[in-house]
């Protein structure tokens, strides 16, 4: 947007482009910062995809109920998605946590050694 352009307009016309620019970025952030979706501990059974630490604390709260101290909810680093695997009962074959990541399109429990 040429913003003198914006200026010519004056008065109402140019502050109401000016919101609609600031809406538009504040999307494009939001959308950007809920791109991808990244896997949380949340103890030593369960695992949750989520777009943050708060998403996946709720999430798993309403899943199971529970309330306890998540301090020790911890994110997994994506350098090492690739080297955790898990058996996909179905196929037989063992797929890397990124492939399986890749193939979730919301959050959700990712894996737990309970089920």
């Amino acid at each position: 947007m040429d913003i003198d352009l914006i200026a010519k307009l004056g008065g109402a016309t140019a502050a109401l482009m000016g919101f609609v620019m600031a809406c538009i970025l504040w999307h494009l952030l939001c959308k950007s910062s809920k791109s991808r979706l990244r896997l949380y501990e949340m103890n030593d059974c369960d695992t949750v995809a989520a777009y943050s630490k708060h998403e996946a604390i709720q999430f798993y709260k309403t899943m199971t109920g529970i309330e306890e101290p998540w301090e020790t909810v911890s994110i997994i680093d994506d350098d090492i998605l690739d080297e955790l695997k898990l058996h996909d009962c179905e196929s037989g074959e063992k797929l890397t946590y990124r492939e399986v990541l890749k193939s979730m399109s919301e959050p959700g429990l990712f894996c737990s050694t309970e089920y």
